[in-house]
């Protein structure tokens, strides 16, 4: 008794696929336009929980009343623009361009 061949074809389905179906996918998101720069509004106090920086990547884990937002430099926590993020804390700006040094455990500075 013979097996029957369930091997998958798939220059047959990509064939099947009309043009106007690989016209209606979406592009991908370039990285820029991935990246999100909204504010993320704090509700209060944010306290630093985490950091995690892996080469010139960093990310920051910020703990409010209600959530937990996670930032990288360029993306605004509140009225505090992220600048860096170390292994040792996060560099915060605000809008009159003071900087604040935030460690893990400490809150950041209100908006």
């Amino acid at each position: 008794m013979r097996t029957p061949d369930r091997s998958f074809d798939i220059a047959r389905v990509s064939d099947a696929a009309t043009s106007d179906d690989r016209q209606s996918l979406p592009a991908p998101p370039s990285a820029a336009a991935a990246r999100d720069t909204t504010p993320h509004t704090t509700g209060g106090a944010a306290r630093l929980e985490s950091v995690m920086a892996i080469g010139g990547a960093g990310r920051a884990t910020f703990r409010t009343a209600n959530d937990a937002v996670t930032v990288a430099p360029g993306e605004w926590l509140g009225g505090l623009r992220v600048v860096a993020v170390g292994s040792d804390g996060v560099t915060l700006v605000d809008r009159q361009g003071d900087r604040h040094r935030v460690q893990v455990g400490q809150h950041a500075p209100s908006d």
